[in-house]
């Protein structure tokens, strides 16, 4: 049994990495309530103090990826990489900047993402609420992450609108 899940498992990421697609099973939440969460939590914090301040949420390891959206993610209190990068994407765009999705897989069953903000011309990679240096391109930022994950497969940063679509979000 253990073998055929194994075999699963390696399949879906297979498919997922020839379609270039992130590997999503399920979406809580909904996004319009989301924004307004965020826009309430962001109101009246810089930037730096908004990402610094969810650490209030517990950073909790989820087997699968589903995400819940700020909307429940916020409730909840905890979530893991994916819910941390969506909340930390839909900050920066509450800002007025860009953001990325970075996605890494590390082996078929352990999945990392993360948010990359693009703050004039520089990309700055947030995992969490812990803040990287600021590279000069996505390039840089891909290099940044073969580094610090040598054992990553697979990485992929996509445009955070993209991934919305991507999922299912967001119409294209």
């Amino acid at each position: 049994m253990r073998l055929i899940f194994m075999l699963f498992l390696l399949l879906l990421l297979v498919s997922c990495v020839v379609l270039d697609t992130f590997p999503v099973t399920a979406v809580k939440g909904d996004y319009e309530e989301s924004k307004k969460i965020i826009a309430e939590y962001c109101e009246g914090r810089t930037i730096w103090k908004a990402v610094k301040g969810l650490r209030r949420f517990q950073s909790k390891f989820e087997i699968g990826n589903e995400i819940a959206l700020p909307d429940v993610f916020f409730k909840r209190g905890y979530g893991d990489c994916d819910e941390f990068a969506v909340a930390n994407c839909m900050i920066a765009e509450y800002f007025g900047y860009e953001s990325f999705i970075g996605y890494l897989i590390l082996n078929p069953v352990i999945w990392h993402y993360n948010c990359i903000m693009k703050i004039y011309d520089k990309f700055i990679v947030v995992d969490c609420f812990l803040i990287s240096e600021a590279y000069s391109s996505i390039d840089e930022t891909i290099d940044y992450y073969r580094k610090s994950w040598p054992n990553a497969y697979y990485v992929d940063i996509k445009p955070f609108k993209q991934f919305l679509q991507d999922i299912g979000i967001i119409a294209s």
